[in-house]
């Protein structure tokens, strides 16, 4: 008869005040070190996504230690994804591009690569690797946010607005910049109650975020809506606001509201450029300062 190759180990099963010994296969030590390193890999790419690059760093360091193949392409994938994370787009990119036709982590490597073409600007190859990525893989809540950016440039409008909503679906993160999104893609298109409307869902999410803020005050500038002041804004804070929203609600036409926007702004912010201060009478520009 052919042996069989296993290892037996006692294992202790109590019931009550009883116990009795049995033996059961044990698993071999490559097998429950291949089973550490998979879940050591899914903690550190929790971490860098949850923006904990520091522990990530050291983790990844621990576990190339512990690696008996020094080319191990998921150690290279996270590595990629803590470059990214890290905005050093090129070594990030370059780290993808090696598997991106390693179908375990093609989806990884695809969706990372497509990120990094948007942040370049190359918003037409990145609409296509993104679109492969969404079409081929599941649970890329990312790949449709980066893919809605990318068509939204694009001026892709009906696209971008599905891939918007398809990240909003799948993603638990990145809720506030994804609502941000949809309504610099109102926005853009000209529908700027709408665009409000998406403004403040993304100010709730993440409040304390001063760009969400200043969206919120210039969408509602130009419908002609005031600023209010927050508890939380010192004087520098409230004059970048009232800033803000006086030069929308001029250049939407709101010329009342924004030269009222301007006199407060004088009040708190009395070193506010003067180009800014000309708007109180666009007819009287302030003479150039020698």
């Amino acid at each position: 008869m052919p042996r069989l190759n296993l290892t037996f180990c006692y294992q202790v099963i109590g019931v009550f005040a009883l116990a009795a010994a049995v033996l059961v296969p044990c698993r071999s030590a490559e097998a429950a070190a291949a089973d550490q390193q998979v879940k050591s890999g899914q903690l550190i790419a929790n971490a860098i996504r949850n923006g904990r690059l520091v522990q990530a760093e050291s983790m990844l360091a621990i576990r190339k230690a512990r690696l008996t193949d020094p080319s191990d392409p998921e150690q290279e994938i996270l590595l990629a994804e803590l470059a990214l994370a890290k905005r050093q787009d090129s070594l990030a990119f370059n780290n993808f591009q090696k598997h991106a036709n390693n179908s375990e982590f093609a989806c990884r490597a695809k969706e990372g690569m497509g990120v990094v073409l948007v942040r370049r600007g190359e918003f037409k190859p990145a609409a296509r690797l993104l679109g492969q990525v969404t079409s081929d893989c599941t649970g890329r809540g990312n790949a449709w946010h980066h893919l809605g950016i990318a068509l939204s440039v694009l001026k892709k409008w009906e696209g971008a607005r599905y891939a918007f909503n398809r990240a909003l679906a799948e993603s638990h993160q990145d809720r506030g910049a994804i609502l941000n999104n949809i309504g610099q893609l109102h926005m853009d298109q000209g529908n700027v109650e709408k665009a409000l409307k998406f403004f403040k869902a993304a100010r709730n999410t993440e409040p304390e975020n001063n760009r969400f803020q200043n969206n919120v005050d210039i969408a509602g500038a130009t419908i002609g809506v005031r600023p209010q002041r927050l508890s939380r804004d010192s004087a520098s804070r409230w004059a970048e606001r009232l800033n803000n929203s006086a030069t929308a609600a001029i250049d939407a036409g709101f010329d009342a509201l924004g030269k009222q926007l301007l006199a407060e702004l004088l009040v708190e912010a009395p070193q506010t450029p003067r180009q800014a201060l000309a708007k109180l009478d666009p007819d009287q520009a302030l003479p150039a300062q020698k």
